[in-house]
């Protein structure tokens, strides 16, 4: 018998890499306190996982955001495949999440039966097939997907669906239409004694932490003290809106980072969030950082760290390409199983290299078919009268390929 709303037992799995760069497109990030509390509104949260490449520079600081939204990070390593069309070369980037993704939820079935809904958080239309498995076992299934990028058959699959835009998060969808005029100001409707005593209470909380707290670790520690606390009684569905009227009325700070809502009080200082979460800080191995170009540098290590092999490979990519812009470069280069730096780093490098004169940079005008305009792109070239660049190019061995 499948269980009411509410109490139901659920895996919450998040295909991390649709939803971010499907949010990446129009210059938002998700906010994993409000995934996490459309799950719990379903019923108890028993397994929590994202899958993503996690070394795409993009997501490379999410792990410790994820473990701070009590969500377990799942590394799933992609490739990238070259495409040369018309002369234009690409990177295509294909990995395994929705195989990694698909594999768990059918052992999740066999070693947790006690498990009867699964949410996906995910558009992706491959999905409709793990749907389908997952029926004939008396699964719930609940899809969370963008609004724009939601496959129909997806959505038409599933047992329940909210789109992140839309329902999740709608301050997003807000964010990205055109804004209206402000509202004259309305005076504050005035609360019951029992909501003001539940502000009060979020208060107290805030107050006596030293420390911001992650929003949806704030309602169990109000219930300690409010045995019978339950938003809907107040007319909320979702604990954040209540939340976010006590921010509102002055009693607490919300603040979203890295991801995460987190709740302080009025007087903390908002920089104590990064002291939290020093302790999950990645610390494994640093990047080594060459120098075979002979550069003296300065104190900061992007300096120099511009090796032959990099100057190698920028010359073979602009061979290949009509032109080259500076994401496109530095992108290609992260890519590369020789480069020996992260993605920030590399950023300042080439910038460094571009000071120094290793490159120049230049416009190309390119016609959209689209629009019917021209476009003008900041490119960048090798600048092959530096001597540390004829240095590079004159050793290149004659069967270079790209690689070292």
């Amino acid at each position: 018998m499948m269980k009411e709303e509410g109490n139901r037992e659920i895996a919450l799995l998040l295909d991390w890499e649709n939803i971010r760069f499907g949010l990446q497109q129009q210059n938002l990030a998700p906010n994993i306190s409000a995934i996490m509390e459309e799950a719990q509104a379903l019923g108890r949260v028993v397994v929590a996982r994202a899958y993503a490449d996690f070394q795409n520079h993009i997501m490379f600081n999410d792990p410790r955001r994820l473990y701070a939204a009590g969500i377990e990070p799942v590394y799933v390593p992609g490739r990238v495949y070259q495409n040369d069309r018309d002369g234009i070369v690409s990177s295509v980037r294909k990995n395994s999440v929705d195989v990694k993704l698909t594999a768990d939820c059918v052992e999740f079935c066999f070693r947790y039966p006690n498990i009867d809904t699964y949410m996906l958080v995910s558009g992706d239309g491959d999905f409709i097939h793990l749907v389908k498995t997952l029926r004939p076992y008396g699964k719930f299934v609940a899809i969370v997907a963008l609004s724009w990028t939601a496959s129909p058959r997806l959505t038409e699959s599933a047992d329940w669906v909210k789109f992140y835009d839309l329902d999740v998060e709608p301050s997003v969808q807000r964010n990205m239409t055109a804004s209206l005029p402000d509202s004259p100001d309305t005076p504050e409707e005035p609360v019951s004694d029992e909501l003001r005593e539940v502000y009060e209470s979020i208060k107290d909380i805030t107050n006596d932490r030293k420390s911001p707290i992650v929003l949806a670790a704030l309602k169990p520690l109000l219930t300690h003290r409010i045995r019978d606390f339950d938003e809907n009684r107040f007319g909320y569905t979702k604990f954040k809106p209540l939340v976010m009227d006590a921010y509102d009325r002055g009693y607490v700070k919300v603040v979203t980072e890295g991801l995460v809502d987190w709740v302080m009080s009025t007087g903390a200082d908002f920089d104590s969030i990064e002291d939290d979460s020093e302790a999950i800080e990645y610390d494994g191995p640093q990047p080594a950082f060459r120098n075979d170009l002979g550069y003296q540098g300065d104190d900061d290590p992007a300096s120099g760290a511009i090796t032959k092999d990099t100057i190698r490979f920028c010359d073979s990519l602009e061979q290949r390409s009509r032109y080259i812009t500076f994401r496109y470069l530095t992108q290609n280069l992260s890519q590369q199983p020789w480069m020996q730096l992260d993605f920030d780093y590399l950023v300042r490098a080439m910038n460094k290299a571009i000071e120094d004169g290793l490159f120049t940079r230049e416009t190309y005008e390119d016609f959209d078919e689209y629009s019917g305009y021209i476009r003008k792109l900041p490119t960048l070239k090798l600048n092959r009268d530096h001597p540390d660049v004829k240095e590079a190019l004159d050793t290149v061995t004659a069967d270079w390929s790209g690689r070292p």
